[in-house]
Formats: structure tokens, C-alpha cells, sequence
């Protein structure tokens, strides 16, 4: 049985964490009305989301080359983090949207 690097998980973890702080940090700067500091940021969390992705292809790509891959905990993890990192960017763009038609801009 094949263990895939714990590198290569924590890697999708740190980018999927940054980019979630990213899409907060958006919707916080939104709140105090600087939205081109807000779209800035959710820029950055897109290219950390993208990075995730990337990682996360990698890990799919060698597991797929492996017959016998060990799903780990850790694994499982980084999937989820991605998933939330994902949502909260889809969140913070809607709001975004939401905060420039309320303050017509």
C-alpha cells in the first residue's frame, strides 16, 4: 500500500487556509467600504484556491498511477479545506456584489 507525502497534503491545507482568509479578509474590507482593497484580496484568494487545485491534481494524478493508495485522515482533511476555501470565496464574491449595490458603487 502507497502513502502519498504528507507534503504534498499540507501543501493543499496552507493554500486552501490562505485562501480562505483571503475571501474574509475581503468581506471585512467590503464592510468598511473599500471594495478595490476587497476585490484585490479576493483576487489573491482565487490564485491561493488555484494553487490548492493544483496541489490537490498532483495528489490525484499520483494516486491514480499507484494500484494501491492508503486514503489517510490527513488526506480527507485537505479535501474538505478545499471545499471550504471554494465556498467562501463563492460567498464573499456574492456579498461583494451585494455591498457595492447597496453603497451604489
Amino acid at each position: 500500500m502507497v502513502k502519498i507525502g504528507d507534503e504534498a497534503i499540507v501543501e493543499i491545507i496552507a493554500s486552501a487556509g490562505s485562501a480562505k482568509s483571503a475571501a474574509f479578509a475581503a468581506i471585512e474590507e467590503a464592510e468598511q467600504g473599500n471594495m478595490e482593497d476587497a476585490h484585490n484580496l479576493l483576487e489573491q484568494a482565487r490564485k491561493e484556491l488555484v494553487a490548492g487545485h493544483q496541489a490537490h491534481t498532483n495528489v490525484l494524478i499520483k494516486s491514480v498511477k499507484e494500484e494501491d493508495v492508503q486514503v489517510t485522515f490527513l488526506m480527507v482533511h485537505a479535501s474538505n479545506h478545499l471545499s471550504n476555501a471554494e465556498l467562501s470565496i463563492d460567498f464573499a464574491e456574492k456579498l461583494l456584489t451585494l455591498y457595492e449595490k447597496v453603497n451604489h458603487v
